[in-house]
């Protein structure tokens, strides 16, 4: 499964191609996340435009052990509604005790949930973070943006894994 992000002319031309055209891509880019070495703690995950891909692979992981973790969130940001990914998956994720906030940076007017940037919506919700691992996924300076606001609310910058 490949998700691809349209607006660049690589994408767009991916996307233009009709089913079963075969592509040639490399590895996935980024570290990733060993979700398992965090069993007992509470995880906190957040992730705008295409970082969701990766956040969806691990709240997967989460999921087919729930048992083993605390309390989960996960914050995922996007500009239009329309472009909120995996909508059946994390409706599944909800349905098994975790908490999935859909943040839109733009402006739709039709819009009812929260607005502004992920790590905005994170200070004012102002979890508590004993105990929490969080994994921030997407640009450079979103990332750096949501460790500060964690490490404003008290989460170490050492529990933050960031995969940008």
């Amino acid at each position: 499964e490949l998700l691809v992000k349209r607006g660049t002319a690589v994408a767009d031309a991916i996307v233009a191609q009709r089913v079963g055209h075969v592509l040639s891509v490399s590895a996935a880019s980024g570290r990733g996340y060993d979700v398992g070495a965090h069993v007992g703690k509470h995880l906190l995950f957040v992730a705008v435009g295409s970082g969701v891909a990766p956040i969806r692979a691990a709240l997967g992981v989460v999921v087919a052990r729930r048992a083993r973790f605390g309390e989960v969130a996960a914050y995922l940001g996007q500009r239009e509604p329309n472009d909120f990914v995996y909508a059946d998956d994390m409706e599944r994720f909800a349905r098994q005790n975790m908490r999935v906030v859909r943040v839109l940076s733009g402006n739709d007017p039709s819009w009812t949930g929260p607005r502004g940037h992920v790590q905005d919506a994170i200070v004012r919700d102002a979890p508590s973070l004993a105990d929490t691992v969080a994994f921030a996924c997407g640009m450079k300076n979103m990332v750096n943006d949501v460790t500060r606001a964690l490490a404003g609310l008290g989460l170490g910058r050492e529990h933050v894994l960031q995969n940008c």
